[in-house]
């Protein structure tokens, strides 16, 4: 009995997911102005990531076979529309990758010029004046949370 109501509510979930998915597929095919969309779709990126795996593989693919029923219009539209979600999905793994390889040789380099002991504490200071003086563009909002949560990742 119990793993009957496990089931039920990973059924509940699944069409939960499956219908917030369906509502987001939706919203995108009918979006006015196109240069919206990718703000419609960041807004929704945890719902998309959401989608990983077999689980995620096998809504999206229900959800493109019912809108075979819809036509072949309609079936070809969704069909690039979920291409284009999951290409915006893949850009954005990337992007976020590649910041955060940049916070990380930030610090790095903050890091190093901290510690160097080739120099006297003097020449360091004077050497981080001018790493931030040169990186000033890169001590972005998001290189301040990156540094927040790794204080807090070394504080735990």
């Amino acid at each position: 009995n119990r793993e009957s109501s496990e089931r039920d509510d990973e059924n509940n979930e699944r069409q939960v997911l499956k219908n917030e998915f369906r509502n987001l597929l939706s919203q995108a095919m009918t979006i006015q102005k196109k240069d919206h969309l990718p703000k419609l779709l960041a807004n929704n990126i945890e719902l998309i990531f959401s989608l990983r795996g077999y689980e995620g593989a096998q809504v999206i693919s229900e959800i493109v076979d019912e809108a075979k029923t819809a036509g072949p219009v309609h079936f070809q539209k969704s069909v690039k529309t979920v291409e284009t979600i999951l290409s915006f999905a893949e850009d954005f793994v990337n992007e976020a990758s590649q910041l955060d390889a940049q916070n990380k040789q930030l610090l790095g380099k903050i890091i190093k010029a901290m510690i160097s002991k080739d120099r006297t504490e003097r020449d360091r200071e004077e050497y981080l004046d001018q790493l931030m003086e040169e990186e000033r563009e890169n001590f972005s909002p998001g290189f301040l949370r990156h540094l927040e949560g790794e204080c807090a990742r070394i504080a735990n």
